[in-house]
This record gives structure tokens, C-alpha cells and sequence, in this order.
């Protein structure tokens, strides 16, 4: 289904677009994008917290704000398997399932640890898969050798 858009501003500095005729490729809980500081938000939510970051950064309480950073939460799941060649025999890796990731919002430094936030309105809260995202990313932290200086922080 091919959809329309309509942009508009607000006149608080934010330029918003809303998304018509949904089909699967569009905003599952009718955000609308918003742009500034030269990147696309999916909520104006996300761009105000990224605004209060790059002001928290700016005058040096955090540092390395990064955007979009991808955690492996799952490894991939391969196995080998013994391939005859015309003049040997092989053991090939074949995947079987690939990685799960989760792709935080925002990553930056504060007071010696790494905080990675997710902005999540009380919608995506309890969407299907965000739960388990969580506490697969929580785990992680929690467990894995080279995460101990990560904290994970939702902002509602």
C-alpha cells in the first residue's frame, strides 16, 4: 500500500512528519519523525532527549554520545558440516540462525560508566518484542566479560 506524508512544523522547532495509509514498512505506533540537529527521530520524545543529551555533553557532564549503537544479544547458530569435493573432502561452517541484535537510542559516558538509553513511550513499552529485548540487553550487561561499566536506563 503506498502511502502519503505530510510535514508540517509546530513552531517549536521541530519538523514533524505524520504518515498516512499505514503498510508494514511504516511506524507501528503512529509517531510522527522528526527532524533535527541534522538527524531523523522516530518521535519528537527522542529528539527532545537527544537535545537534553547534546546540551549535557556540550557543556561536558557526558561525553561520546553516540546514536543507533547495535548490541549482539544472541549469537548466530552454526554448524559444521563435511562437504566432498572432487579431490578432498571440506568442513564447511553453515549458519543456521542468524545473530539477534538490539539497537539502542543512545550511548554515552558518565562518571566512569557507559549508559545505553532507550526512549520508549508507555505504547512501546509493552510491545511484543521489547520485553524480551530488554532483558536479553540487561543480561548481557549484567554477565558478559567487558560489560561490567555498562548501565542500561529506559527514559519514559
Amino acid at each position: 500500500m503506498v502511502g502519503w506524508l505530510q510535514t508540517g512544523t509546530h513552531g517549536d522547532g521541530f519538523e514533524s512528519h505524520t504518515t498516512h495509509d499505514l503498510n508494514k514498512n511504516d511506524m507501528k505506533y503512529f509517531a510522527k519523525k522528526v527532524k533535527m540537529y541534522g538527524h531523523t527521530f522516530d518521535s519528537k520524545k527522542e529528539a527532545e532527549h537527544y537535545a537534553y543529551l547534546k546540551h549535557k555533553e556540550d557543556i561536558g557532564a557526558i561525553s561520546n554520545l553516540r546514536m543507533q549503537v547495535q548490541f549482539e544479544i544472541i549469537p548466530k547458530i552454526t554448524t559444521h558440516e563435511v562437504v566432498k569435493l572432487k579431490t578432498k573432502t571440506k568442513v564447511v561452517q553453515r549458519v543456521l540462525e542468524r545473530a539477534a541484535h538490539y539497537t539502542a537510542d543512545f550511548v554515552y559516558e558518565e562518571n566512569g560508566k557507559i549508559i545505553v538509553a532507550e526512549v520508549k513511550s508507555k505504547g512501546t513499552m509493552l510491545a511484543r518484542d521489547y520485553p524480551l529485548r530488554r532483558k536479553l540487553i540487561r543480561l548481557k550487561f549484567a554477565t558478559e566479560a567487558g560489560f561490567e561499566n555498562y548501565e542500561f536506563r529506559e527514559v519514559l
